[in-house]
């Protein structure tokens, strides 16, 4: 009978650790493109506001989708110290609030800041430089090429970050590296998400070809039932989906807003807030200055057309991060 209670008590104490794992919310914080003029180490109001907005929300994480800094001027190149001191502007204001709040802040290179272009050699290996000097305290589960492309861990969501900072297809040997990532790893997690600077689709004017055309990756996503594919560089918020997949364009902080594929009116400047509950998840793009008002999803095109077919508004789709058939908490 002793024995009997023992093993009751002690299935009773796993299904309960197991409903709070599968219970657990999380929720993430994404910005990008943050940077300024060429050169600039001003991080003004905006972008101080939205960094305390943020950890009022008190995420679990926040995700840079590149662009932390102004590099990239091509007549002159900046200097070694101009863009060292670019990067101690951006810690000053950015990073650092947010570690001394205890929320840790992960990176991917955008053209302006670790551009894998040759001419910007040395912006590229400063940026490697700073992130491994600020490396946030995650759950790593591959680092041999951070801060470039990497994974982690926070919960029960496994997080991927790319290099993808030149427009056209991902460089073969990190498609490979990102196949067998989530073959390894993929299905260990309630949910996957993708980082990378270009996006897969085209989102804002006079950027539709600023983008990663890669039939190959698109179907990677799908067939790991990959959860988000989060971008920035367009400098507009957008929420659709393509086969299971949610595609997230990240609105800009600092740089100049640009205007949403078959629309007249430039997004607002935002950050975006990304909830995972169970099998669901939520989208909400915060508009400055306060960044207190939401972005109603109902404001965006109901689709985006792309050379590989639409992305539907995320509040028109029928999708969670288990794939198609269910409908998601949409905010």
């Amino acid at each position: 009978m002793q024995r009997f209670l023992i093993r009751c008590a002690a299935i009773a104490a796993i299904s309960l650790a197991t409903s709070m794992l599968l219970a657990a919310d999380l929720t993430v914080a994404v910005i990008s493109d943050v940077n300024s003029s060429y050169g600039s180490t001003d991080y003004g109001a905006r972008v101080q506001s939205a960094v305390r907005r943020i950890i009022e929300i008190r995420p679990d994480v926040v995700l840079c989708a590149g662009d932390m800094v102004a590099g990239q001027r091509t007549r002159p190149h900046l200097s070694e110290s101009e863009v060292e001191g670019m990067w101690r502007s951006f810690h000053q204001h950015v990073t650092r609030p947010l570690q001394q709040a205890g929320i840790p802040l992960a990176v991917v290179a955008g053209n302006h800041d670790g551009s894998a272009s040759k001419s910007y050699a040395l912006e590229r290996e400063i940026f490697v430089r700073q992130w491994k000097a600020h490396r946030p305290k995650v759950d790593f589960l591959d680092a041999a090429h951070f801060p470039l492309h990497y994974a982690f861990s926070v919960g029960e969501v496994l997080f991927i970050g790319l290099d993808a900072t030149i427009p056209g297809q991902l460089a073969p040997a990190q498609r490979t590296w990102l196949e067998r990532l989530l073959g390894k790893h993929g299905k260990r997690y309630a949910h996957r998400v993708v980082i990378s600077h270009l996006p897969l689709w085209p989102i804002s004017v006079e950027r539709e070809r600023q983008i990663l055309r890669d039939r190959a990756l698109e179907r990677l996503l799908t067939e790991n039932q990959v959860a988000a594919f989060i971008s920035g560089h367009h400098h507009a918020f957008y929420a659709g989906t393509n086969n299971s997949v949610l595609h997230l364009g990240t609105g800009s902080l600092a740089g100049g807003t640009r205007r949403i594929v078959g629309t007249n009116r430039k997004s607002d400047h935002s950050f975006t807030v990304v909830r995972f509950s169970g099998n669901d998840l939520s989208v909400e793009a915060l508009a400055a200055p306060d960044f207190s008002k939401k972005i109603g999803l109902e404001s965006l095109p109901p689709r985006l057309h792309g050379e590989n077919g639409d992305l539907i508004r995320l509040d028109l789709s029928n999708t969670t991060s288990d794939g198609p058939g269910k409908k998601g908490n949409l905010q």
